[in-house]
């Protein structure tokens, strides 16, 4: 007669907890306590109790668990350690909808196959591909576009009029 895992009680054969690739028999009580625990709890109580024949198994699963714990760690470590690499260089100022970060996307080209865009002026680019770099927010995802041809405008004059000194000595 089979024996719960967890209490000793006589237990059911159709009352099985499985844990990792092992089936395990328990009695109806303690099926209700541990089919919806996690497994590695239930694998601890299974040893602590010290009925089942096979501890060193479950022991096993629970150095598994913990090795696969610690390379979930370790990834999740390197992934922010790429992004932080990432972003490094990409910051382009504040979001006007959220104040968070906006950071530069890569650039995406617009192909104009000929058209006429009355912003700009193709005849002056020598091109029919425009080059956009997106800019978007970390946080709210609003995204800007600029174009890194467009020149900027030449420095303008500073009227006479700022020129001249307004204070009196």
């Amino acid at each position: 007669m089979a024996k719960c895992v967890f209490c000793g009680e006589k237990a059911d054969y159709g009352k099985t907890i499985n844990i990792d690739t092992h089936e395990l028999r328990c009695c109806d009580s303690c099926y209700e306590i541990y089919s919806g625990a996690d497994k590695e709890d239930a694998a601890r109580a299974v040893i602590d109790a010290g009925f089942y024949g096979y501890p060193w198994l479950l022991e096993e699963f629970l150095e598994k668990q913990a090795e696969k714990r610690i390379a979930d760690y370790e990834k999740k470590v390197q992934r922010a350690e790429e992004y932080k690499q990432w972003r490094e260089g990409r910051e382009a100022g504040i979001c006007p909808k959220c104040g968070g970060a906006m950071l530069k996307m890569h650039p995406v080209d617009f192909v104009t196959y000929g058209l006429w865009l009355p912003t700009i002026n193709m005849s002056s680019l020598n091109t029919e591909t425009l080059r956009f770099i997106p800019v978007t927010c970390e946080d709210c995802g609003y995204t800007e576009f600029y174009s890194p041809y467009r020149k900027k405008p030449a420095d303008a004059e500073v009227p006479e009029e700022s020129k001249e000194e307004k204070y009196d000595d």
